[in-house]
């Protein structure tokens, strides 16, 4: 073992560091007095420092999550993105809410700052679904496929809750639903789950096609 390899945080590894550092500020002092010894000191600190960052389980690692090489690759982004962006899901869900109140007064134009949110956010589950309820108000011909588009992106997610109701808040258009059978599937098990047993048959059934 080197004299600066700190192995998993071993004692003896900590006290030969210290031990590096204290030496080579003595030498240093003795050879050239304080400059040299202050130069050898920061010299020897950082060299130890780097490969201490190096060695260390806890220290520059990733965030490891249980099971998320199993995932579709999807639903472990959406999983990933929950743990790393708290922060911005916490922003853009504010300005969706924003945008649902003003809703209520100007459907239009709120379906229009919508638009603007999906540019740059154009998976973000809770706008799709704002998106497509609003389209449905407004009759307008896409709603169908925005409501389609939101509900496949809410199962890749695992947002099962989330595409539950949203099934459920439109099911009077499911004949207009646009949805290959795997995601039918899955909206099938998430419908039962939450207890819309006769909305999940309906989708099993069109499966069954």
């Amino acid at each position: 073992m080197s004299p600066t390899d700190d192995r998993d945080g071993h004692p003896l590894g900590s006290w030969i560091s210290v031990m590096s550092i204290g030496a080579s500020t003595v030498v240093g002092y003795v050879v050239g007095g304080w400059l040299l010894a202050i130069a050898l000191f920061v010299l020897v600190s950082a060299v130890v420092f780097m490969r201490a960052l190096r060695r260390s389980p806890a220290m520059l690692r990733e965030p490891e999550v249980p099971g998320l090489s199993e995932l579709p690759p999807a639903q472990a982004i959406a999983v990933l993105s929950a743990l790393r962006g708290p922060q911005l899901q916490s922003a853009l869900l504010t300005r969706i809410e924003q945008i649902e109140r003003s809703a209520e007064h100007d459907a239009r134009r709120a379906l229009a700052a919508l638009d603007e949110v999906l540019v740059d956010h154009p998976r973000s589950v809770p706008a799709l679904l704002l998106r497509a309820r609003l389209q449905f108000e407004l009759e307008q011909d896409d709603a169908a496929a925005s409501w389609s588009r939101a509900l496949a992106l809410a199962l890749d997610g695992g947002l099962n809750l989330l595409a539950a109701r949203a099934f459920d808040r439109h099911v009077a258009h499911r004949e207009r639903l646009v949805l290959d059978d795997a995601h039918l599937a899955g909206l099938a098990k998430a419908l039962a789950a939450h207890g819309h047993h006769d909305h999940a048959a309906w989708c099993r059934a069109r499966v069954a096609r």
